[in-house]
């Protein structure tokens, strides 16, 4: 009774996974998009800048919290699709399973780590939408909308660090034959 239990909770587990990668890869795919006002917005600048000798007081702030939420909201996928740096110059020559148990032992401080950037971005985000925060700078946009976007960013990328936990589990716990990596 007790594995038919612990069968079915490992296939919600699963369930639940695959929701969170696909969030992620929207996320991500959908934050490559953002490249576009980016480069037109930087080549803009330059050609008013260098041709017109007429440069913008806003292209520098909008271009800081475009490439910033590219960046933010497309960790979730980065973690996805395996793209993290990582020194695997130890771990590379064992198993998956060994690479999985591993990295299960280091998961605790990787949750604490990210609840405490969840909790601070999202408290983060909270003020400076209650002061209605703005840039210091000459143009002066509202800086919020970009502090919120982060607060998500971050939770999705929290949500991506449970769903490589529920991979890792299914790793260890699985019963097929070891294959040497």
């Amino acid at each position: 009774m007790n594995v038919i239990v612990g069968v079915y909770h490992m296939e919600r587990a699963k369930i639940f996974a695959h929701w969170i990668d696909m969030v992620s890869r929207r996320f991500g795919e959908s934050s490559a998009y953002l490249m576009l006002p980016l480069v037109a917005i930087t080549s803009l600048e330059v050609i008013l800048r260098y041709v017109f000798n007429s440069p913008t007081i806003w292209a520098w702030d909008v271009n800081v919290q475009i490439q910033g939420a590219l960046i933010i909201l497309a960790g979730g996928y980065s973690l996805l699709s395996g793209n993290f740096v990582v020194v695997d110059i130890f771990v590379s020559p064992l198993s998956p399973k060994v690479r999985a148990w591993l990295d299960l032992m280091t998961s605790p401080v990787v949750f604490f780590a990210m609840g405490i950037m969840v909790w601070q971005t999202v408290e983060e985000a909270w003020h400076s939408w209650l002061i209605k925060e703005h840039y210091t700078s000459n143009w002066s946009p509202p800086l919020y909308p970009f502090k919120i976007l982060v607060a998500i960013g971050i939770a999705v990328l929290f949500l991506q660090v449970i769903s490589r936990f529920i991979h890792l589990l299914v790793t260890v716990t699985s019963e097929k034959k070891e294959e040497s990596a």
